[in-house]
């Protein structure tokens, strides 16, 4: 992995909705909609692909891309503004992106800087988490609890200690983010997954006159649609 970036937008609602209709009349609310968000994702993804030919999507709004090799094409600074004006065009104009030697050093750069980006130099992932706090790894409660109970508050303190004296006190949770802590970090982004669409149609003929002749026809379609996945090694996402 070479200099991931991590590219997030994030939207926060400053107000009530009934405060926000009064702004605007026409403001509708929608309920959470899974799919929609994965949809939205999906289609970030495939024309983040103009700039990197690897892309993988994390949790909704969360991408790592694969800069290895496009220093040749105007600097990472380049690729920082691309990304934002890329995302921007597809409304996400909130988006900020990290770059770093490894996909969490990158997805804290991200969050934490206070400009659009921010480059961490290569090479120097654990410098750069070294000084903030222990609050940004993936820790449980416990395991926190405990870290500030022995006055570790920093990721630098953490790793102050090698890390075997932390093997078999805690849990695999500390073990993993120390690793993370150290720019180690076993994230890659990797090759969109290849994605199809099945269709069966079927000529009737005639209008159907009974509820069991139009499940029999249903019946069918969906057998035949189950046939070609299985066929071609696939499995129905939705049917």
């Amino acid at each position: 992995l070479c200099s991931p970036e991590a590219s997030k937008a994030d939207v926060c609602a400053a107000m009530t909705f009934t405060e926000a209709r009064a702004i605007c009349s026409q403001l509708t609310w929608r309920k959470y909609d899974d799919k929609l968000y994965k949809n939205a994702q999906k289609k970030l993804a495939s024309e983040l692909i103009a700039l990197s030919p690897r892309v993988s999507c994390g949790e909704p709004g969360i991408f790592f891309l694969d800069a290895e090799g496009l220093g040749r094409l105007g600097g990472e600074g380049k690729l920082c503004r691309d990304l934002l004006r890329l995302a921007s065009r597809h409304g996400f104009v909130d988006g900020r992106v990290g770059v770093a030697s490894s996909a969490f050093a990158a997805r804290v750069a991200s969050a934490t800087s206070k400009g659009r980006w921010h480059i961490v130099p290569s090479g120097r992932d654990a410098h750069f988490l070294a000084p903030l706090s222990i609050d940004i790894l993936p820790l449980s409660e416990s395991t926190r609890t405990n870290l500030l109970a022995l006055g570790v508050r920093t990721i630098k303190q953490m790793v102050a200690l090698p890390r075997s004296s932390y093997i078999g006190r805690f849990e695999a949770d500390l073990l993993n983010a120390y690793d993370l802590a150290l720019g180690l970090d076993p994230t890659c982004p990797t090759l969109p997954s290849e994605e199809r669409v099945f269709q069966c149609t079927m000529d009737i003929g005639s209008s159907m006159e009974s509820l069991k002749e139009t499940l029999f026809v249903l019946k069918s379609m969906l057998e035949r649609l189950t046939s070609d996945l299985r066929q071609d090694g696939f499995v129905a996402d939705e049917l």
